[in-house]
């Protein structure tokens, strides 16, 4: 049976030191990732860590709401910035809800 953890942020650093070992963990247990992105350089790290460890981690990219107005951005910066994968799992949905107000 695979298991699928929906809200993981392996970029932060608090995972650097060990995620070699979380990753393997994983891949006995059968397990799968969901790595949320939460601004620019998280979806670039996400997506790095999607490409280096396909059999474990998915990419989920996203902005925090607090990162859209402290960077003021606009939506269609925004989609700009997920377009850059051309296969992607999902748009953070807190974020759409956001950018409709």
């Amino acid at each position: 049976m695979e298991l699928v953890d929906i809200h993981c942020h392996l970029d932060l650093p608090q995972f650097s030191r060990d995620l070699g070992e979380v990753v393997a963990r994983c891949v006995e247990k059968g397990v799968v990732v969901v790595n949320n992105g939460i601004g620019f350089v998280s979806n670039r790290e996400t997506l790095r860590l999607a490409s280096e460890h396909s059999d474990v981690v998915r990419p989920a990219l996203g902005f925090h709401p607090t990162e859209v107005v402290r960077k003021k951005l606009g939506e269609k910066q925004v989609l700009e910035e997920v377009s850059i994968q051309e296969v992607l799992l999902c748009l953070e949905h807190y974020l759409l809800l956001y950018l409709q107000n």
